[in-house]
């Protein structure tokens, strides 16, 4: 078997921004060869609240119930694309309400049991050809830890692996917005600058933009605020980036 790093890109979606407070409601992962940027598994699970977790009133109205698009011009091209993303997000929601899917204990031993398999098929069992990734790592990883303690009695994910005597040994976990940033070459000043200027700074644009990687190269899966999409779409992101960067 040839000998690749493999990816674990991660992204979760949430009830609120305080995990011991608030719920992840669904986890998504998707296992990519970073040599070639093809997609190995995915792994995708809707979870239930636990009863001492609840929805944070500023995150349903800025993020779950925001109706922004209904503002825009019915010939931006962005309006339908948002739309979707809303009545997606409303599914979402009304499939946690009724109590749908695993619950957190079932769904943090599945994520384990599937990162094992993953490390043992396509790494050989190699705690260094695996690496964590993904594009908001601080609050993601915030939150894949605080579930995998409490309901899996499990290491975080950056001292997930251990060595032959079973203890647990630490690795960093992959922020590929930074990267993009680095790659960019864009200051903390410039970003800022930037922001004030248009309102938002979108690190993965500048990249694109210094990389000089042509529009229609793009990964083939959208960010969609679905959890499994999402995590594809940030680990083939980052790989067509990598992949410019290095010709």
């Amino acid at each position: 078997m040839q000998d690749f790093v493999v990816g674990i890109s991660f992204d979760i979606e949430a009830t609120g921004c305080r995990p011991t407070r608030h719920a992840m409601i669904e986890l998504g992962t998707v296992a990519i060869n970073l040599e070639s940027g093809k997609t190995l598994s995915r792994f995708s699970v809707d979870i239930q609240i636990p009863p001492n977790r609840t929805w944070e009133e500023r995150c349903l109205a800025e993020f779950w119930d925001n109706k922004d698009w209904e503002k825009l011009e019915d010939s931006d091209p962005s309006k339908e694309k948002k739309k979707e993303t809303h009545e997606r997000l409303q599914a979402k929601r009304k499939r946690v309400a009724e109590g749908k899917g695993e619950t957190p204990q079932n769904a943090m031993k599945s994520f384990v049991e599937w990162v094992h398999k993953i490390h043992k098929e396509f790494a050989n069992g190699d705690r260094h050809r695996i690496k964590f990734m993904s594009d908001t790592t601080a609050f993601d990883s915030c939150w894949i830890n605080v579930y995998l303690d409490e309901f899996a009695d499990h290491d975080p994910i950056n001292l997930f692996f251990t060595d032959d005597k079973g203890i647990p040994k630490f690795d960093d976990v992959i922020n590929t917005q930074d990267i993009a940033r680095g790659l960019s070459v864009v200051t903390h000043q410039e970003a800022l600058e930037l922001k004030r200027k248009r309102g938002w700074y979108d690190r993965d644009e500048e990249c694109r933009k210094r990389l000089e990687i042509p529009d229609d190269v793009q990964p083939d899966v959208e960010h969609n605020h679905d959890a499994v999409s999402d995590a594809e779409y940030i680990a083939k992101e980052h790989w067509i980036q990598k992949k410019y960067a290095v010709k």
